[in-house]
């Protein structure tokens, strides 16, 4: 991976042309045990989206399916720990479960493991820090949670729009939207940094 620095237009870039580019990984809670969550009907289709889309991006998968808290951080730690980090450019996270608010933390979200135990996104994100993480040092790591935040629900807008995929479908081209869609938020520090600015 090499840092490109374009002194005219004063762009930092990060390169990612390695073989493979880097590795993902896939974690998919979809069954839990004693009833206490629901199972995530749907998260298999996702997750096998996802699989074969990042393999068409040059990535190599690896893939966890229904883990406990035990396993569910052996997982993310060997990830981390990778010694191939080494040898390639990026590394992507996606974590797929049932999320409960962390009332302790609102900036974290807990996420539920298959023995109904919970993990935290913080915690999760700091095995990814320099310190913990060190073969993906100066590259791009990406981390996504695919769970719930909270108990709110997104009350959406009504809108007109013919065959659109929506939540709900009546016979009329009135369709439920969530009201924050289309929306990517992304902050360039995190919560309670200050920023590093280049002078």
């Amino acid at each position: 991976m090499d840092w490109n620095f374009d002194i005219s237009r004063k762009r930092l870039q990060y390169i990612v042309k390695s073989v493979p580019r880097g590795y993902v990984l896939l974690i998919n809670n979809e069954t839990f045990r004693n009833g206490m969550e629901q199972r995530r009907f749907g998260s298999q289709r996702d997750y096998t989206m996802l699989k074969e889309m990042w393999e068409d991006f040059g990535y190599q998968i690896k893939e966890y399916y229904n883990l406990g808290l035990t396993s569910f951080q052996k997982a993310i730690t060997d990830f981390a720990k990778m010694e191939e980090h080494a040898c390639v450019d990026s590394a992507i996270v996606f974590i797929m479960s049932h999320g409960k608010e962390d009332e302790t933390n609102p900036r974290a979200v807990k996420i539920v493991t298959t023995d109904d135990q919970y993990i935290s996104s913080d915690w999760i994100k700091e095995q990814f820090s320099s310190f913990n993480c060190c073969r993906l040092i100066n590259k791009p790591k990406i981390i996504f949670f695919q769970a719930c935040r909270g108990s709110l629900r997104d009350r959406g807008i009504v809108v007109n729009i013919p065959d659109m995929i929506t939540f709900t479908n009546n016979n009329n081209n009135n369709h439920v939207v969530p009201a924050m869609t289309d929306l990517l938020i992304v902050f360039p520090t995190l919560p309670g940094m200050y920023i590093c600015v280049q002078k």
